[in-house]
């Protein structure tokens, strides 16, 4: 590939890696902040004990359930954050595209909260693989995704699915829409780099959604 396209999809790169990583750890920032919220509760309630006062049992379980509570949710984060970090050095691969969806999806609830949007994934009942990049992958379904929260508005709706071809693979965005994804609104921030280097098509749909068509093996040219 040329050299040309390879600073445009470099650069791009590194600005969606910076984008998702800095969401992510503000998130995880909150679970800690509320971790440490309740924890100190938890001394409080021991402290008033030690000095006599009875202790509340039923306080105190109703912390401690949401301390856990709030350590599975970190760790599904950092499990998330993982798989997307390990993009960047799987290199060319067979993927699922589910799976990337799905992952992208979930990293992008907190970008989707702060527009007032409700974001989902379908579920997809088996793997759907392509032969690509798995970071690249996920930067176009995310830019995507974000015109697609943009389009939809605060209080509106988006979901994203995955439908499988014989050759080729799709990502629908549809839901409650403000007005339509359009190819053209993308064109701008995609780029022609990032299309070229996965094959990829934009798709207008009649409803107002957007397809992101994409081949089972992506050309990498």
């Amino acid at each position: 590939m040329g050299e040309v396209n390879w600073r445009r999809l470099g650069g791009d790169g590194l600005e969606f890696f910076g984008r998702m990583t800095a969401g992510v750890t503000h998130e995880l920032k909150n679970h800690l902040s509320t971790i440490k919220e309740q924890t100190g509760l938890i001394s409080d309630l021991l402290a008033l004990a030690a000095r006599g006062r009875p202790l509340n049992g039923e306080r105190l379980e109703r912390l401690a359930e949401g301390i856990i509570r709030r350590v599975a949710q970190t760790d599904e984060v950092i499990r998330r954050l993982n798989y997307f970090a390990h993009g960047t050095d799987a290199g060319r691969q067979t993927a699922d595209l589910g799976e990337i969806v799905w992952n992208i999806v979930t990293l992008s609830r907190r970008l989707a909260s702060m527009k007032g949007v409700e974001l989902e994934a379908a579920p997809v009942a088996a793997p759907v693989s392509v032969e690509g990049h798995p970071f690249f992958l996920g930067q176009m379904v995310f830019l995507c995704l974000e015109r697609a929260l943009v389009a939809a508005g605060s209080g509106g709706r988006v979901e994203v699915s995955v439908v499988e071809g014989e050759a080729w693979v799709e990502c629908l965005f549809t839901g409650r829409l403000a007005g339509p994804i359009t190819p053209e609104s993308l064109e701008a921030t995609v780029g022609p780099a990032l299309k070229a280097w996965l094959g990829a098509s934009l798709i207008g749909e009649p409803s107002g959604g957007l397809r992101l068509r994409l081949p089972r093996i992506s050309p990498d040219l």
